[in-house]
């Protein structure tokens, strides 16, 4: 678009496709993942390594990357499983790999540089009484819509063998998603439970997963906040029309 002489406009979508979009953040190690593995083998090693324990992973990583190891916990095996990847592919460090794209002119603390000049960021903020009640609103339309029996449909599908063999941890794909592990008391409830229990339990189920959607918000707000206005070179005003904030990226202002 740029080449077109256009200017291009991305309006919505999740914040990390807008930040990978505008900055430098994916690790780009320029290794090929699959090469010289007939094409499955990267996948193969993440799967293995998928099947050990936290602690384990966390034990392994302290050996290769010990900074990269103080800063995760041994519960989160997704991102410990990501740093051994990114150590076994390169041979380098995943917090060295870190450091040199921070370190780069325009980089900072949340990762490297802008990709193209001048950007220009609208955020529109809301009042937090006004969105904590859009937001059980909207919890409230997805009950009206079908949720429950969406969840247990899925729940058969997909959950309920692994919940049996005790292998759910809820911590990967789309098992981690807001608005399924919140009803996870209701949708394993025994069959012997009353028509009393498992409306306490389905009630339960709202209201954590309202809590989560709000939390979720707030942490949207605070990682706007922190990745696009405390960025190096952000000039922010707010307008005083509404509750739109716009962000323009450049040294020039």
């Amino acid at each position: 678009m740029h080449g077109r002489n256009k200017l291009p406009v991305i309006v919505g979508g999740t914040n990390y496709y807008i930040e990978s979009l505008l900055w430098k953040v994916l690790l780009d190690t320029g290794k090929n993942e699959e090469s010289g593995d007939g094409g499955d083998g990267a996948q193969k090693r993440e799967l293995k390594l998928k099947k050990l324990d936290g602690a384990e992973l966390h034990k392994r990583l302290v050996e290769v990357d010990p900074e990269m190891a103080a800063m995760l916990h041994p519960n989160d095996k997704r991102k410990l499983v990501r740093s051994l990847q990114v150590h076994e592919q390169t041979g380098v460090p995943h917090s060295r790999w870190l450091e040199e794209q921070r370190g780069q002119e325009g980089g900072n603390g949340l990762g490297g540089p802008l990709r193209y000049p001048d950007p220009c960021i609208f955020w529109l903020q809301a009042d937090m009484d006004a969105l904590d009640r859009r937001l059980d609103a909207r919890v409230d339309e997805m009950l009206s819509a079908g949720l429950i029996e969406e969840l247990r449909d899925f729940h058969v599908r997909y959950n309920q063998q692994r919940v049996q063999d005790d292998s759910q941890d809820y911590q990967h794909g789309i098992f981690q998603s807001i608005g399924f592990k919140e009803f996870h008391d209701f949708l394993t409830a025994p069959e012997s439970s009353t028509k009393e229990e498992k409306d306490t339990l389905r009630d339960k189920g709202i209201e954590a997963l309202k809590i989560a959607t709000k939390r979720y918000a707030r942490k949207q707000n605070k990682w706007v906040k922190n990745r696009f206005l405390k960025s190096k070179y952000p000039s922010t005003t707010s307008c005083s029309m509404c509750s739109c904030v716009f962000v323009l990226h450049s040294p020039v202002l």
